[in-house]
């Protein structure tokens, strides 16, 4: 896809209300979003738009467990509810469709023991999802063996929250939407050097200086290297990278079945017929872009899981570096000496279902608006509270 039409040259005098820092879901939607509400945008990837952990294969959206119910859940929920309107507007502008579908979510139940546990969630799930969506105890799954009966001879559970969608798809009709866009501009393979947010400069990897109003990071694992000095704590003690592992399958399914999920495990029907595999979620890695046994094991797991996939041929092997913070929550906030820096990373898992509500916050610093309520968890303070409380269990 060229971004001839929107792309040129950045001289020094160039101004802009907003400098979105990462191609990835956050940086995308907050771009788009940014250009909707007349701020005159800039946006900017390292690489291009999808090429890190964002452009992945899986697109699974699946809220928490309706239990303990908190701030982040209600925001997960808020935002996994309004997403089917959100892309339709993108569908409707680009012509693209994002590969979406609430679909739900099967997976079995391990005993009795935990079918009763699952069970107890019914209540929570009818108060907090509205009634609009159901968690359910099954005695089999509605899809026959999906997974094989002999996988869940406890029952499943079955919720109709969960969605998928095509995470190179809906990148893809980001990047035409933007490029549609008069207010937005996109410069791929340039990076971000430095910002002096005290003078509103960023000096980009060309060496070419613009100014800026607000900066917003969302430059996925490279986030926590840019906001730690102002922060004064060492880069890993804001967060690190997680590699993951996936592999797409080649196998004519009906695509509005569940997504099958058993502790790790993810075998997702996409619209085309393919079928994601995934994920691993690894600390310690050698080479974060390449695939190995990992991979092997997690694919051969899900052929037990799914016999309609046992001669499915493997048409990809992915792997990539996604953002976790200190925690596993997300990390929306104003940095607290600077109000015109927003730092919007770090959703780990969640990230596809809350990405458009996270840069919904982001626009609403930068136009000074409070209209979405905030989980404390996602923001500066707490993610350094957790960062302090681990370094003190480290010095034991």
């Amino acid at each position: 896809m060229s971004s001839g039409d929107n792309v040129g040259f950045i001289d020094r005098q160039t101004e802009f209300d907003v400098l979105v820092v990462g191609g990835g879901i956050i940086g995308c939607w907050t771009a788009y979003k940014a250009g909707k509400r007349g701020l005159k945008t800039l946006l900017i990837d390292q690489d291009e738009v999808g090429a890190g952990g964002s452009g992945g294969v899986l697109g699974a959206l699946m809220p928490h467990m309706p239990e303990r119910w908190d701030g982040k859940k209600q925001f997960q929920f808020e935002a996994l509810h309004a997403l089917p309107e959100e892309i339709k507007l993108l569908e409707d502008e680009t012509s693209l469709s994002c590969g979406y579908n609430r679909c739900g979510r099967v997976a079995p139940i391990m005993n009795d023991t935990k079918r009763g546990q699952m069970a107890g969630h019914l209540p929570n799930a009818e108060k907090h999802w509205l009634g609009v969506y159901e968690w359910k105890i099954l005695n089999k799954s509605p899809i026959d063996n999906w997974p094989i009966a002999s996988k869940a001879e406890h029952g499943v559970v079955y919720d109709t929250l969960s969605a998928r969608v095509n995470p190179r798809r809906i990148l893809a009709a980001l990047k035409q939407a933007i490029l549609q866009d008069s207010m937005i501009t996109l410069r791929e393979n340039i990076g971000l050097l430095k910002y002096d947010e005290t003078v509103c400069r960023a000096t980009l990897s060309d060496l070419s200086e613009i100014k800026f109003s607000h900066i917003v990071l969302a430059a996925g694992t490279n986030t926590f290297g840019f906001v730690a000095p102002s922060l004064s704590v060492p880069v890993l003690a804001l967060g690190k990278p997680i590699k993951g592992q996936a592999a797409i399958l080649k196998a004519d399914l009906d695509p509005t079945w569940p997504i099958m999920f058993d502790m790790g495990l993810y075998v997702i029907v996409h619209k085309d017929g393919h079928v994601a595999i995934g994920s691993t979620s690894e600390i310690e890695f050698d080479d974060p872009m390449s695939t190995d046994q990992q991979l092997e094991t997690l694919i051969k797991r899900a052929r037990e899981f799914c016999p309609q996939l046992k001669d499915a041929d493997v048409m990809e092997r992915w792997a990539g570096l996604r953002p976790r913070a200190i925690g596993r929550d997300p990390l929306i906030d104003h940095m607290p000496k600077a109000k015109n820096v927003i730092v919007a990373t770090s959703g780990f898992k969640i990230t596809f279902g809350v990405a458009h509500k996270m840069a919904d916050v982001a626009i609403e610093h930068i136009l000074d608006e409070k209209r979405t309520e905030v989980p404390e968890s996602f923001r500066i303070p707490a993610h350094l509270a957790k960062a302090r409380k681990q370094a003190r269990r480290a010095e034991i």
